[in-house]
């Protein structure tokens, strides 16, 4: 562990942030958790390809079996990078519920055939 950080005062009061890992323009790899629940673990991995940089995100958490948490954790996070990606090409976005709720409905049905379809 790098760093501990606990949130008093925003949305979610008594949860902690946790940096595992850090080194800059390489990773950084963090958690955070609270009495109730746990956000799992994020990895940011930077990795140079020819004149370009690739970008590795991965979120591992166990409540990945529970259909709609999953879904609304991948359209937080779809949403999350298409907001990376448009500041980074110089417009700056701010969140759009609308494009949430349609990605998180999408995820949802996507799931849900997974489970219908292996079971």
């Amino acid at each position: 562990m790098v760093a501990r950080w606990c949130c008093q005062r925003l949305a979610a009061p008594g949860v902690e942030s946790i940096v595992y890992e850090f080194q800059p323009e390489e990773i950084l790899s963090y958690g955070w958790e609270s009495i109730y629940w746990t956000g799992g673990v994020v990895n940011w991995q930077l990795e140079r390809v020819d004149a370009q940089t690739r970008l590795l995100f991965n979120h591992a958490e166990e409540d990945l079996m529970n259909p709609d948490h999953y879904a609304r954790m991948l359209a937080n996070w779809h949403i999350t990078l298409d907001l990376f990606e448009s500041s980074l090409a110089g417009s700056p976005q701010p969140w759009g519920w609308d494009a949430w709720a349609a990605h998180c409905a999408r995820y949802m049905r996507t799931i849900k055939s997974m489970i219908d379809s292996s079971g």
